[in-house]
C-alpha cells in the first residue's frame, strides 16, 4: 500500500465516484485539506472490480458524502469501526474493538444509485477491506452459468440487504495477506491481488448463500457462544491447552463446544486454533520485530523448522519471507 496524507482532493481522484463533498458545517475543509494519514490502496482490477485497502488515522472531524453506483461490496473491518448511510439508512461497520466483540464480514448490496455519506472522526484508526463488484461483473463474470442459489438471490435483489458473519481462519488469512500483501514483482502486483480479491469474493458468497450448516444455520444463542469462544481463543490462544478451558467460559460442556463449530465452522476446536495461531503468527512477523522462534511459540509449535514447514504450507511464503515483507 501507499503510505501519505490523504487530502480531499485526492480521494475523490481515487474513487470512481462524481466526486467528494464535505457537509456545510465544515467551510474550512478545502481541497487540500488533509483528511486520512497512512497506508491507502485503491485498485481497478477489472471492468467492474475494484479493491480498496487503508490503514489510516483520521484526521478531523466531518461527515463526507458523495453519490455511489450499483454494486456489490465485500467489506471487512480488522481495526476500527465507523458510521455510514446510505439515502435513508444508518449503518454500522467494525470489530467493537474495546467492547470484546467479534470481528465480522459484510456484504451489502447497492440494487440503484444511493447517496454515501461516512463520519470521519479525528483520531479514529480503521484497518479495513472493501471489494465492490458491478451488477454486470457479477453476471458476466462473478455467477455466469449459476441460478444465484440458496438466499444470494434475496440478496441481490433487494436494495441495501446486507448479510455480516464472522469470517473463517481461512478467510480472515486471505484479508491479511491482501490488506498486507507480501512484496511481488511489479509484473504480477495486480494479478496477485486480483487472485486475492476473486477468493475472498468467492468465500464470502459462499457463506451468503448456506442456507443449512455453518454459520448460517446457528440459532441467536448459539451465535453469541461462538463469539464469546472465538473472543476467548483470540485473547488465550498461547496459553489454551484444553477445549474445557473455552468451554468453561462460554459455559457449555466440550462436546456442545465441539458440535458448535462443527456446526459453525466445519472443523474442530483444535483445527480452528491451529489455524487462528498461524495467523496470528503470520500478523506478528509482519507487524513487530519477533524473530521466527517467537512466532513459532505463537503458533503453538516448539520446533521452528516444523513451524516454518506448516506456514509455508498454509500461506505460500516462508517466516523469514514474511518477516521481512
Amino acid at each position: 500500500m501507499t503510505r501519505h496524507d490523504l487530502d480531499l482532493a485526492q480521494l475523490s481522484r481515487q474513487f470512481d465516484t462524481r466526486g467528494i463533498a464535505v457537509a456545510n458545517h465544515a467551510p474550512e475543509i478545502r481541497n487540500d485539506t488533509v483528511l486520512l494519514k497512512g497506508s491507502f490502496n485503491y485498485l481497478r482490477l477489472r471492468q467492474g472490480l475494484t479493491l480498496h485497502t487503508s490503514d489510516v488515522t483520521e484526521v478531523r472531524d466531518l461527515e463526507a458524502y458523495t453519490e455511489v453506483k450499483p454494486g456489490l461490496s465485500f467489506l471487512f473491518f480488522s481495526r476500527g469501526e465507523v458510521d455510514v448511510r446510505f439515502g435513508k439508512r444508518d449503518f454500522h461497520f467494525g470489530d467493537g474493538e474495546g467492547r470484546g466483540e467479534v470481528p465480522e464480514a459484510f456484504i451489502i448490496n447497492r440494487a440503484e444509485p444511493e447517496l454515501f455519506s461516512r463520519q470521519i472522526r479525528a483520531g479514529a484508526y480503521v484497518r479495513k477491506l472493501v471489494i465492490t463488484v458491478s451488477p454486470d461483473w457479477l453476471d458476466i463474470d462473478g455467477l455466469a452459468g449459476t441460478e444465484s442459489p440458496g438466499a444470494l438471490k434475496p440478496l441481490l435483489r433487494e436494495h441495501l440487504s446486507l448479510r455480516r458473519f464472522v469470517p473463517s481462519p481461512r478467510l480472515h488469512a486471505l484479508i491479511e495477506q491482501t490488506i498486507q500483501p507480501q512484496v511481488q514483482p511489479r509484473s504480477i502486483q495486480a494479478l496477485y491481488m486480483e487472485s486475492r480479491a476473486l477468493e475472498i469474493i468467492a468465500e464470502m458468497l459462499a457463506v451468503a448463500t448456506q442456507e443449512t450448516g455453518h454459520a448460517a444455520s446457528l440459532g441467536v444463542i448459539e451465535q453469541r457462544q461462538m463469539a464469546k469462544a472465538l473472543a476467548f481463543i483470540d485473547e488465550q490462544s498461547v496459553h489454551i491447552h484444553s477445549i474445557d478451558d473455552i468451554a468453561r467460559h462460554v459455559g457449555i460442556s466440550p462436546s456442545s463446544l465441539q458440535r458448535l463449530f462443527r456446526k459453525a465452522k466445519g472443523c474442530s476446536v483444535f483445527d480452528y486454533i491451529r489455524t487462528r495461531r498461524m495467523e496470528m503468527a503470520l500478523v506478528a512477523l509482519r507487524t513487530s520485530s519477533i524473530n521466527v522462534a517467537q512466532a513459532a511459540y505463537i503458533a503453538g509449535y516448539t520446533s521452528p523448522a516444523n513451524f516454518a514447514t506448516a506456514f509455508r504450507r498454509m500461506f505460500g511464503i516462508t517466516p523469514s519471507q514474511a518477516r521481512e515483507g
